[in-house]
């Protein structure tokens, strides 16, 4: 098990301008799970995470005034479980753009970048076998 010190994200949040649309469409292309809440008038859906044990990153989609979805924001790559493959088939069915298809990074896998239904920028990311 890696040192949690280690990580270099340890929490992600991409912010929306519609929670259930958002939701929507990180379900259909990556299959995830949230826990939604309210939390002083602003709406979030939490991905779902395994145990403290995995040390897997945590990270949320937030509906907020205070941050707005942009493509100049920092990219992050979320894993696609399923394969990029997968996940990229389903993006423009869902709502999303592929700004970057499907590209080889030797042995880490595969990555592509999208455009979600936000306007975000997003990576996505997979190794193959693993």
């Amino acid at each position: 098990m890696k040192d949690p010190k280690t990580k270099v994200i340890n929490w992600f949040q991409i912010p929306v301008l519609d929670i259930k649309r958002a939701t929507t469409f990180y379900k259909t292309v990556l299959g995830a799970s949230f826990h939604e809440a309210e939390h002083m008038g602003e709406k979030h859906a939490f991905f779902a995470m395994d145990t403290l044990e995995s040390l897997r990153t945590g990270g949320e989609l937030v509906e907020t005034p205070h941050n707005k979805p942009s493509a100049q924001g920092a990219v992050i790559y979320l894993n696609a479980p399923q394969g990029v493959d997968i996940a990229l088939a389903a993006v423009e069915k869902a709502g999303g753009k592929i700004i970057m298809p499907l590209t080889p990074i030797g042995e880490n896998g595969v990555i592509s970048l999208i455009s979600d239904t936000e306007g975000n920028t997003i990576g996505l990311h997979s190794v193959p076998g693993r």
